[in-house]
Formats: C-alpha cells, sequence, structure tokens
C-alpha cells in the first residue's frame, strides 16, 4: 500500500508557504500509476503558485515492487539507520514477503533512485 502525507513547504526563492501532499512510500504492485509520476518527475513535487520555482522535494520515499520483489529507498538526507532498517527487516518477516525490502538499496539523488529502479526491472 502507499502512503501519502502533507508537509509544510517554504518556497526557498520567493518564501511562499503552502501545503503539499507527499508519498512516504509507493507500492507500484497496487499503483502502478505512481511509477510513471515518478519517471515524469512528478512525484513528491512542489511547484510554488507563486513564483513558479519547480523542485523535488527532499523526501524519504520507499519504492516497493511486489511483483518483481524489489524495493529501493530515496534517502536524499542521509543513509537509512541500523533503526530504520531493523524496522523494515521486522515487518518484511511479519508479512511473510521475503528479505528483499530489508536488502533494499538506498539512493541519495533523484536521478540515481530512478537508475536503480531501472536496473531491478531489467533483471526480471
Amino acid at each position: 500500500m502507499s502512503s501519502e502525507i502533507e508537509v509544510d513547504v517554504t518556497c526557498p526563492a520567493c518564501l511562499f508557504k503552502d501545503v503539499v501532499p507527499v508519498f512516504t512510500s509507493v507500492n507500484v504492485t497496487m499503483d502502478p500509476d505512481l511509477r510513471d509520476k515518478i519517471f515524469d518527475d512528478e512525484l513528491n513535487r512542489f511547484n510554488c503558485p507563486n513564483c513558479g520555482r519547480s523542485m523535488v522535494l527532499p523526501i524519504n520515499l520507499m519504492y516497493h515492487d511486489m511483483d518483481l520483489e524489489f524495493a529501493v529507498w530515496f534517502s536524499p538526507q542521509s543513509a537509512m539507520s541500523e533503526e530504520e532498517r531493523s524496522v523494515v527487516d521486522k515487518v518484511a518477516r511479519s508479512m511473510d514477503i521475503g528479505d528483499y525490502l530489508s536488502k533494499a538499496p538506498t539512493a541519495f539523488t533523484w536521478e540515481d533512485f530512478k537508475n536503480k529502479i531501472l536496473e531491478f526491472e531489467q533483471q526480471e
């Protein structure tokens, strides 16, 4: 299941403040249109209605493909902590979906995130 939250965003160009819906996880098996939004650079994007500045927001995001059995983390601020990895591992075991979630690689840039997804898709 995909998870969406709302975050407060301040435009770095004009300081306009807005509340923006963003995803913290996407399950492309259940929501295949979200894959397209990632590759069209539309997911978790802030478009300032005041000055027109547009940017991908630095929000931690998990990409999960249950059919191909892989996941990729986008973590623009830092690597995933051991505590976060431990939680993911416990969730994966409780859902009996294998250990591919706990072994998911982390990308630190948006382009690297998309490239890692493509690498997994090409392996299948």
